[in-house]
């Protein structure tokens, strides 16, 4: 059971920084959040980011092959019930990385809107071979969706 107690603030979920040779700055979340009993052999690490225009989701799935298509799906189930099916906007690759845009170009502001409110219960991430699938504790769920709504709201 995850009893770490965290800060929902956006300070502490998310980070500016500017890149000195271009004067770029982004936002990212600070940290990566890791959904796995087992150390990390299955499972995902997910990271969000802003893009130009877009807010970013990059899901990286371990432990179902390596190979994401670029039709490949995530399928979501919300606590509440709810259910949320989206495909990778990334290209073909074999890093385990599923990549989701949302606004912008994009649109799915419907879906951003969804995962920064809604806590997660379950997540299944499919890959060319099969598929990786775990279960959010609450506390996941709040990191993501608050990491979500502090992203989304710049």
């Amino acid at each position: 059971v995850d009893t770490t107690v965290f800060s929902l603030e956006c300070s502490d979920l998310i980070e500016t920084s500017e890149d000195k040779m271009t004067g770029k700055s982004s936002t990212t979340a600070k940290e990566t959040l890791i959904v796995s009993d087992d150390g990390g052999k299955n499972g995902f690490g997910i990271f969000a980011l802003n893009g130009a225009s877009s807010t970013i989701l990059v899901l990286q799935a371990v432990g179902a092959g390596s190979c994401i298509d670029d039709d490949n799906k995530v399928n979501i189930l919300f606590r509440d019930g709810s259910r949320l099916e989206l495909y990778n906007d990334g290209k073909f690759n074999c890093d385990a990385k599923m990549t989701l845009y949302f606004g912008g170009i994009f649109g799915k502001k419907k879906q951003l809107k969804e995962l920064a409110s809604k806590e997660i219960e379950t997540m299944r991430v499919w890959t060319s071979k099969s598929y990786v699938e775990k279960d959010f504790s609450s506390n996941q769920s709040k990191q993501l969706m608050n990491t979500l709504k502090c992203l989304s709201q710049l």
